[in-house]
């Protein structure tokens, strides 16, 4: 036979049961907590860096190196110690093409990408052209000389950058222009 309940009874079990339940709930919500900070300092935790010549290189979620300048954050593909064994022998900074157009001949859409994404807000238009005497595949294009700054970009066997006058020529294999691209990106702006 069961037992009859007292009114009083009822109660006590009641409140013992919400007692109950309570105490999950917050020992629920603290130990998510806690599992959640842990997470996130991990993932804090594999982010990746560089450092090079006291610059710090940090891979974003987009999977550029973010590495902040004097002039801003530039965002490359490479980091500088995977383009330092590219070499360019001429001087080349930022103020040679602030608020200058900017005109560049293309091989691929990505090698030029590289160079836009990080100099756009620099120079005052990036235009694409045909430099005069060789053939240009566009005929919508506008031919340009040396005299202007114009970034030459064009497949080769063997990585070469390389200036003549104000023409700048990127010359590598197809798949390592964006990283003869990222080593003029870091020489500009100083950190190579």
């Amino acid at each position: 036979m069961r037992r009859i309940k007292t009114k009083q009874d009822a109660e006590k079990n009641k409140r013992n049961g919400q007692i109950i339940v309570g105490v999950l709930l917050i020992f629920l919500m603290v130990f998510s907590t806690i599992g959640y900070s842990m997470l996130s300092g991990e993932e804090t935790n594999k982010e990746e860096k560089r450092k090079y010549n006291g610059f710090e290189s940090v891979k974003d979620e987009s999977g550029f190196w973010k590495t902040e300048t004097d002039n801003g954050i530039i965002a490359t593909t490479y980091t500088p110690s995977e383009t330092e064994n590219i070499l360019i022998n001429f001087d080349i900074s930022l103020l040679s093409i602030y608020q200058k157009p900017i005109y560049y001949v293309p091989e691929t859409n990505e090698d030029v990408s590289e160079i836009f994404r990080n100099l756009d807000i620099f120079a005052l238009r990036f235009q694409e052209a045909c430099l005069e005497g060789r053939n240009c595949e566009n005929e919508n294009v506008v031919v340009k000389t040396c005299s202007d700054n114009v970034f030459v970009f064009s497949e080769s066997e063997n990585i070469k950058i390389y200036k003549q006058e104000n023409c700048i020529f990127i010359e590598a294999p197809l798949n390592e222009q964006i990283r003869a691209s990222d080593r003029l990106i870091f020489k500009i702006f100083g950190i190579q």
